[in-house]
């Protein structure tokens, strides 16, 4: 078994390198549409438009900046304000808010599901030890049984603390809480916004929110990997 593990702890950091950078890639491109539909002006004519860094850093950074620079160009100025306003509230910020509100009720079903297994253990682990002190058992091999549970469930119950902690359940569910509740705010007023300056800056806005969350995002799940403890 420990053998087996070996090539999975080789792997596994190099596999969340990856998984990061694709995610990271995917957003980019996904909000890359939108982004170049509104032309921002000078907030996203840089050549990494959704915040992914620099040139010299990743690779998913780098392939973002290369694909940019060759986009096709877009007539902003042909589309009407009620176009670009319904386009941007329903395909981009409406999808964002519908996403983070699945989010966030994962994130508290785990939350809430290693909350009260943890519960669960410490209260039987201490049952197992109440009933083993009492004597009441007298059968041996019971009492074997309750002394491996008294050694197993406290560890087990430490051992779902470490990965409820590593999930970081809490943080990422009120980072999507945050997301809708200011996407849902410009959502609000993108929808009475009646001016091509002001859906430019709605659009701008929006960008801002999903580029601070995709970095709070990376920035937490950068270090949930296995590690080698040694």
């Amino acid at each position: 078994m420990l053998i087996v593990s070996l090539p999975i702890l080789w792997l596994a950091p190099r596999a969340h390198q990856r998984w990061v950078g694709l995610r990271s890639l995917a957003e980019a491109f996904r909000s890359g549409l939108f982004i170049a539909l509104t032309d921002v002006g000078p907030r996203a004519a840089r050549t990494d438009p959704i915040g992914l860094g620099e040139r010299n850093e990743s690779w998913f950074q780098r392939a973002f900046s290369e694909a940019w620079r060759q986009r096709p160009s877009v007539a902003f100025d042909a589309l009407t304000v009620a176009e670009l306003r319904r386009f941007l509230a329903e395909e981009w910020i409406e999808d964002q808010i519908a996403y983070h509100r699945t989010a966030e009720r994962r994130y508290k079903h785990w939350r809430s599901v290693f909350r009260w297994t943890i519960a669960a253990a410490l209260l039987l682990a201490m049952s197992v030890a109440i009933i083993h002190a009492s004597g009441l058992i007298e059968r041996r091999w019971f009492s074997h049984i309750l002394v491996f549970l008294a050694i197993v469930l406290p560890a087990w119950g430490a051992a779902l603390a470490g990965l409820r902690e590593q999930g970081q359940w809490s943080l990422h569910e009120e980072r999507s809480r945050s997301t809708v509740r200011r996407l849902t705010l410009i959502k609000h007023r993108l929808a009475t916004c009646e001016d091509r300056e002001g859906v430019r800056q709605l659009g701008a806005d929006a960008q801002d929110v999903m580029v601070e969350e995709n970095l709070d995002w990376s920035g937490v799940i950068e270090f949930q990997n296995l590690e080698v403890v040694v």
